[in-house]
């Protein structure tokens, strides 16, 4: 089996290269499944990325909610896991906007204060997550059983489904930085 390629990839789905790992040839792949992770925290997000490939997952990471929806838009994704505080958009509006645009794609909400609330006053920012749509919820930091368990619910896949995919991709997504007007164009799309 192949390792898992970690490259980046641009708002419109382009390929600036790969960082490290083999080359593959991804004409012959089977459909696998493909997350988009939405997280600022670099290392949140790398290690979940290394984990979710090491399942042999296809994982794409995003680093700001802006550059996540550009990506959600441009690329079929069959789970999305977002952080729910970042600078810009945060993930009660990163998954309004996913909520507003398809219903039905399973979305884990994530963060490391579960006690903390959003500027919208939200005391519990887990559960105005599930208010809005997320499918569930994970509090940081992660660990790889509890992680594992909702992925694998949130997409009824089983060990045995994975076990016969083709080996996964990392991909990077290009950040962005929007002003405040691209960012409310981004929501209203």
């Amino acid at each position: 089996m192949d390792a898992p390629s970690i490259r980046r990839v641009g708002e419109d789905g382009a390929s600036f290269g790969e960082e490290f790992s083999d080359a593959q040839d991804t004409s012959r792949r089977s459909a696998v499944t493909h997350i988009l992770v939405i997280d600022d925290n670099r290392a949140v997000s790398s290690a979940l990325g290394v984990m979710l490939a090491h399942e042999e997952l296809d994982v794409s990471i995003a680093h700001d909610g802006a550059t996540g929806i550009a990506a959600f838009g441009s690329t079929a994704f069959d789970l999305i896991m977002v952080d729910m505080f970042m600078p810009g958009l945060d993930g009660a509006e990163i998954i309004k906007v996913i909520r507003g645009r398809n219903s039905t794609i399973p979305i884990i909400a994530m963060t490391g204060f579960a006690g903390r609330g959003l500027a919208t006053g939200e005391d519990n920012v887990l559960a105005l997550a599930v208010e809005l749509g997320a499918t569930c919820t994970l509090e940081k930091p992660l660990n790889r059983p509890e992680t594992m368990r909702a992925v694998i619910s949130c997409l009824g896949l089983t060990s045995a489904t994975t076990a016969t995919r083709q080996p996964p991709r990392l991909s990077h997504v290009a950040e962005s930085q929007p002003d405040a007007q691209s960012r409310a164009a981004l929501v209203e799309r």
